[in-house]
């Protein structure tokens, strides 16, 4: 992951005037929270690295991949909303946060994509 990745991205959700959206995937309605360029690193933690600073990345299924990036959050269940940096169109995911093992389910194929989706939470 390369600075010019996360400042890619810190432009794309800096975009936006508001932080908490909605967005329809499927037949659901996910309140999410989206980070502030500021908060992108420190929200990292438990992701990508433990409270030691440890890395928490790894090539085993289930485990945290390199390529993810997390950008919010689902506001009533915690779930890490992430994009794929190993695609350049930064698709958006979804995982269920406290299952052991992580399991990715696309919700965008694109971050821009998923940009215009959102809708103000108010």
């Amino acid at each position: 992951m390369s600075q010019r990745d996360i400042d890619s991205i810190k432009k794309i959700i800096n975009s936006l005037t508001f932080r908490r959206v909605a967005y329809f995937f499927e037949d659901d309605m996910l309140p999410i929270y989206l980070f502030k360029s500021e908060e992108f690193m420190e929200e990292q933690l438990g992701y990508r690295f433990d409270s030691e600073g440890n890395s928490l990345i790894s090539n085993v299924p289930g485990e945290w991949h390199e390529e993810w990036f997390v950008i919010g959050y689902h506001e009533e269940f915690d779930d890490p909303i992430f994009v794929s940096l190993h695609d350049k169109n930064l698709p958006v995911y979804i995982a269920e946060h406290g299952l052991g093992i992580w399991e990715p389910i696309c919700i965008s194929l694109s971050l821009d994509d998923f940009i215009k989706k959102c809708k103000i939470i108010k």
